[in-house]
């Protein structure tokens, strides 16, 4: 007497195999050691969905005056989504991850590819110049280490001498 058909058990083996991988990338992307150490350089969050953390901030950039274009897609590619990155011009930065975790506007930066720090904005220098950072009309002196939050307006000026 046969209990089960072949076709039932290749649904329930082929059921027991999605749960398993499902465990096992949950795991992977809730991971202390990968989702909260890991440097968000490095961090593919792959889309908007199953996210822990999804929240805004503005940025704004001024050399000797002049607004900045901060650039659409930065931290996206066809490849990749970085957990933080821009989908437009409009200077939103978008911060998203699997698991809930601080990211700094370092992290936009280097993403980004450009230089940020206590000292230098792009090219532009202290040495050559004066740089302020406010966040939300408050100067701010935590540069590339300012916690990225929701609702945030950053704006960065930078003045030749």
């Amino acid at each position: 007497m046969k209990l089960f058909s072949g076709k039932f058990l290749f649904y329930f083996m082929t059921l027991l195999v999605v749960v398993f991988v499902v465990l096992v990338v949950n795991k992977y992307l809730n991971d202390n050691s990968l989702c909260r150490e890991k440097p968000a350089e490095e961090i593919n969050i792959g889309g908007h969905t199953n996210l822990a953390l999804h929240i805004h901030s503005e940025l704004e950039i001024y050399i000797n005056g002049v607004k900045q274009i901060i650039p659409a897609n930065i931290g996206v590619s066809n490849l990749y989504m970085r957990p933080v990155h821009t989908h437009d011009i409009s200077g939103e930065i978008h911060i998203e991850g699997p698991c809930k975790r601080d990211f700094v506007l370092g992290d936009f930066f280097k993403i980004w590819g450009k230089e940020f720090n206590s000292q230098c904005i792009f090219e532009y220098c202290k040495d050559n110049g004066s740089m302020s950072v406010f966040v939300n009309g408050i100067e701010n002196n935590e540069f590339e280490n300012i916690v990225l939050r929701d609702h945030q307006e950053i704006r960065i000026d930078y003045n030749s001498k």
